[in-house]
Parts: C-alpha cells; structure tokens; sequence
C-alpha cells in the first residue's frame, strides 16, 4: 500500500545567542535609547513594547517587515517580529537573546533584525558575526493535508509524551520528548489553533490553508550560525517522525481494548504496554500503512533555500554594486527601520538581496 502525505515545511522560528563586546552600562544605554526612538516615535507607553523578564532588564517585542499591534497584541499573531532581551543581571557575560519568529520570513526580516541589533550593540559588526553568533534553537514547521485524529505518530529514541484534549474532549496537541533534549516536537490541530485566537486568528487561517496538522520540530542545535546548515541534518530528524494510518487497527487481531488504547493514547504511548510478541507481529504489520512525504527532496530543498535568507543577518556583506532591484528593496526597508525608531542608522546603506 503506498500512502503518500501532502506536506509543506517552513523555518518558523530561530533563537540566537550574541555576546556583546560593550559593558553593561553601554548596552543599557543603547537599549534606553531604542526603546525612547521607538516608544516616541510610534506613540506608545514602554510598558507596551518592553518588560522585566527572565534575568533580563530589558525584554522587547519589535516590528520586522510589518507594523505590530501593540495596544492589542493578539492582533500580532504570526506577524515576523523579534523578542530580544538585553543586560542579564545574572551577573554572567553580557548577552543578548533573540527570537525570531512569524511567517513566513524573508530575508528583509533576518536584515530588519541585524539592523535593530546593530542598534543595540553600538554598531558591534564583530560580535554580529556568524561564527560568534551561537543558534540555541530552530523550529521547522511541516504541515500535513490530514487531520491530527486521522494520524498515528512514532518518533524514536523518545520516551515521553503529553496530550492535551480540549473542554470538548477532542485531541488538540501532543507534545513529544523532554525539554533538556536536542529535539522536542509539538503535534497540533491547526484548525483549533487558529480558532483559539478568535478573529486574531484569521492570518494563521489563510496561511493553513488545505492543512489541518503540524509537526513542529523543535530542534536544539547547539552551534554556530555559521556552522547550522551542516550541522543540522533535517532528514535525519524527519526520519526519526513516523506517521501511519490509523487503518491498520481494522486488520489487527487485538481486543477492542487495546483498539481504543490506540485511538485515545495513539501508537508510541500503546505499542509500548504491549508485550514484545504483539510489538514484533505489529512492527510487521504496519509497515503497510506508514506514510510518506510528497517531494521530500524538493521539501528539504526549498528549507536550505529558507537557510540562505539568513545572509541577511550578516553585517559584513555590503549588497551596494547589486541590481537596482536590490538596492530598491534596500531603501524601502531601511526606510520601514527609520520610519520605526525615527533615526537612521552610522553604518553605510547596507543593501539587501532582493
């Protein structure tokens, strides 16, 4: 039986770790000013835009490519924006944290948020460096055309598994592995996500699509963001995430009981109570009814194309002698930063590749 699964597979978020160069005092004032640029030019309170968070003075949501909603935040549901958190008061080395998230992100996102760094930094083009920038987390997206109770999931080498069902008693997500790992993955119903955010959710709802179920791969890579694409190897995580389909309980010979075991608890959490016996004769069987990815090739392709936008975070390639597309897409951009934070910035117009 060949079951082939439609999917699509997107970066859909990045957390990067830098080390600055300036002292705590500097960073504080570079900080302050962001944050008085920004608040008086887009007529906001700060306790709008920044907060004290996590052993860090400064915690801070800031627009890419696209305006946020600040007095309504929910509004900002998937828009591409940073949450950057700046001066730890653990008192460790300097760092600062960056989020970035939405969808879908482009390059002029990834060179937004080099601008806003270089702000921060003082225009610290050393520690913006890619192989001084550490990637503490990247999450792969691969949405799937079938809904979330018409998929069996197995992911190897995890022994851990949490569902949550909603007030209605209907399987709402999974979340599979521990914390402390180099891989967690959520499995949710893209369908009740975006009802969960009433109207807000009307973005993440076009976006969906035809697919009602995401696998969102929460990788830990520990590296360099010059070393990520040969570090990271995505089909060896995308191997370790077997679906089935959920057909293969019609032609077993297990009691009604374990039947339900399996549709309420799903595969990993029921092929484990079984004894090695059943475990052997169900391996055999359900080879049939594994699914596999549309295109995978092509999938994986297109998310190393995805890998290439985060050139625009280097702040050492100066894109001037590009087309002039280029550099028109340069100028609408930095102006989107100017317009934001009412300054411009001490570096030479850095160009971004259209």
């Amino acid at each position: 039986m060949s079951l082939i699964l439609e999917s699509q597979f997107s970066v859909d978020k990045i957390t990067l770790i830098i080390y600055p160069n300036c002292s705590f005092r500097e960073l504080r004032s570079n900080a302050e000013a962001l944050l008085n640029d920004f608040c008086a030019v887009r007529g906001l309170h700060r306790n709008l835009v920044c907060y004290k968070e996590s052993g860090y003075a400064y915690s801070m949501t800031l627009p890419l490519s696209e305006n946020l909603n600040y007095p309504t935040k929910n509004n900002n549901d998937g828009k591409p924006k940073i949450f950057v958190q700046v001066c730890n008061t653990s008192g460790q080395k300097q760092r600062i944290r960056v989020d970035i998230s939405g969808y879908p992100l482009s390059r002029a996102d990834y060179f937004m948020t080099k601008m806003w760094l270089m702000k921060l930094t003082g225009n610290d083009l050393a520690c913006l460096a890619f192989d001084q920038m550490r990637v503490t987390r990247l999450d792969i997206a691969m949405d799937l055309e079938k809904p979330i109770d018409e998929l069996y999931f197995n992911v190897s080498r995890f022994n851990k598994e949490m569902l949550f069902l909603s007030d209605k008693g209907k399987l709402e997500s999974r979340t599979i592995g521990p914390t402390n790992r180099d891989l967690k993955i959520c499995i949710y119903d893209l369908d009740a996500k975006a009802a969960s955010k009433g109207v807000n959710g009307a973005r993440r709802k076009k976006r969906n699509g035809k697919y009602k179920t995401r696998v969102e791969l929460r990788i830990n890579p520990k590296c360099k963001l010059s070393e990520l694409q040969d570090k990271v190897n995505l089909n060896k995580y995308f191997n370790r995430v077997e679906i089935f389909d959920p057909r293969f309980l019609e032609v077993t010979e297990m009691s009604q009981v374990l039947k339900n075991h399996f549709a309420y608890f799903g595969y990993q959490a029921t092929f484990k109570a079984l004894d090695p016996e059943q475990q052997a004769e169900l391996k055999k069987l359900i080879k049939e009814f594994k699914h596999s990815y549309l295109d995978l090739d092509d999938q994986l392709e297109q998310l190393q194309e995805e890998f290439l936008c985060f050139k625009g975070l280097d702040p050492t390639i100066d894109y001037t002698k590009r087309s002039q597309k280029a550099q028109k897409t340069a100028l609408k951009y930095e102006n989107r930063f100017r317009s934001y934070n009412g300054q411009s910035l001490d570096q030479k117009a850095n160009y971004i590749c259209s």
